[in-house]
């Protein structure tokens, strides 16, 4: 964990005092810890992730949380961390920790890149956060392509940078959305995104433009990475940047509310 990183974990920590956690899971095998704060009235939550966890003491829930993350330097946990909270007696010791916010906080909302995300789609306008599409597709259940969805690539295209050559990405994306109803708006996930604020929701957005609107995810923001559910046409696609080749998966999902 680079100290960049430790402090953007430490604000976000910070974002979240007050709120209720929960121990979520711990995965002795695997010594993986994960608990979730909350935020009476909001959607989602914030998801923490500790790798290599060794040493946990502490309550499996407590309100008004003051979770801070520590350095270790000395002795046998030298290079290690400690996500702690002093005023709920809670520790646990790990190699790495991470979190991910999924949740609809107003904070999330107000900062300066999401605002940069969504100004960058032309005629598209923001309604809201979903933690889901359906139970339990979250983004990172479509990502990972399962329960059978996205498993077969539905085109795919030598690998072009979209940025330096537009035209052939674009021909070849219209091309194989065709016949996908944006009408309705979409569900979006990019990693354009999440690489900025650290893991989103499902964005629900309405499209002035179609498929137009969504075009700088791959011109200018360059998401490797982007999922879409549409609900007037109950289509689902997912466009994948797999090393040498675009793939484009596709297929109707009519389950989806």
């Amino acid at each position: 964990m680079t100290e960049e990183y430790r402090a953007e974990l430490s604000r976000i920590l910070a974002d979240w005092r007050g709120t209720s956690v929960l121990l979520k899971s711990y995965e002795g095998h695997l010594e993986g810890l994960s608990l979730e704060l909350s935020r009476e009235g909001v959607l989602g939550c914030l998801r923490i992730l500790c790798q290599g966890c060794t040493h946990l003491s502490g309550p499996t829930s407590w309100k008004d949380a003051a979770l801070a993350v520590e350095a270790l330097s000395e002795g046998a946990d030298a290079g290690r961390f400690r996500l702690v909270d002093a005023r709920a007696s809670f520790s646990a010791t790990c190699d790495q920790v991470s979190a991910r916010n999924d949740s609809e906080d107003p904070r999330l909302m107000e900062r300066p890149e999401f605002q940069a995300f969504l100004a960058s789609l032309p005629g598209g306008r923001f309604i809201r956060l979903a933690e889901e599409i359906h139970p339990g597709i979250y983004p990172k259940a479509a990502y990972s392509r399962i329960r059978g969805l996205l498993d077969v690539p539905y085109s795919d295209l030598e690998y072009v940078d979209p940025r330096e050559e537009p035209e052939p990405f674009l021909r070849w994306l219209r091309e194989h959305t065709k016949g996908i109803d944006f009408s309705l708006g979409c569900s979006l996930w990019a990693d354009a995104l999440a690489r900025q604020v650290g893991g989103t929701p499902w964005l629900k957005v309405e499209l002035e433009c179609g498929l137009d609107s969504l075009l700088p995810l791959w011109t200018r923001l360059h998401s490797i990475v982007t999922l879409v559910f549409c609900p007037a046409s109950g289509d689902v696609f997912g466009v994948f940047n797999d090393e040498d080749r675009w793939c484009l998966f596709r297929q109707p999902w009519r389950g989806v509310p």
